[in-house]
């Protein structure tokens, strides 16, 4: 699995990609394992990025 994600984002870019990915998902109906199953990462990321505590990379 490529690293597609990191904990301390260093560009605000890295946390417009994971808010829009959030919202994309949530407006397809998908949940939190099936987001983090399609990009990667668990579903306690998923969590983490809803809240701003996580940033995929840019």
């Amino acid at each position: 699995m490529d690293s597609v994600a990191q904990i301390h984002p260093t560009k605000t870019e890295g946390a417009i990609l994971s808010k829009a990915g959030f919202r994309a998902a949530k407006a397809l109906g998908l949940g939190q394992k099936t987001l983090g199953d399609a990009i990667g990462v668990s579903s306690a990321t998923v969590s983490r990025m809803k809240d701003g505590g996580f940033a995929l990379m840019s």
